[in-house]
């Protein structure tokens, strides 16, 4: 782990300390660094803790017509880097239009 890195873990522990109780985060920021560093500092924090990150890849938002299973994968994918089992919120980004919005 680089020192950037364990500046990040050591911030969003203390974050944590002082009251913070929500993240959000996405595979995108910082092509999934994000996700790795908020999954490993809030691993002992996971019960006290709300997580939100949204279902796209580090490459961007899926396209409108991504299927369920991509969806799925993009989301366990997330799951993993974050070391938890579930997400408190899921976002979808660029809701803009009826096709995606109505997309499977």
């Amino acid at each position: 782990v680089d020192r950037d890195a364990l500046e990040a873990l050591h911030q969003v522990a203390r974050a944590v300390e002082r009251g913070v109780n929500y993240f959000d985060t996405s595979p995108d920021y910082s092509r999934t660094g994000s996700e790795q560093v908020i999954g490993k500092a809030l691993e002992p924090h996971r019960d006290k803790v709300y997580i939100a990150s949204k279902f796209c890849t580090a490459d961007g938002h899926l396209p409108v017509e991504s299927s369920v299973a991509e969806i799925m994968a993009a989301v366990e994918a997330s799951l993993t880097r974050l070391q938890t089992d579930y997400l408190d919120v899921c976002i979808i980004h660029e809701v803009n239009s009826i096709e995606r919005l109505m997309a499977p």
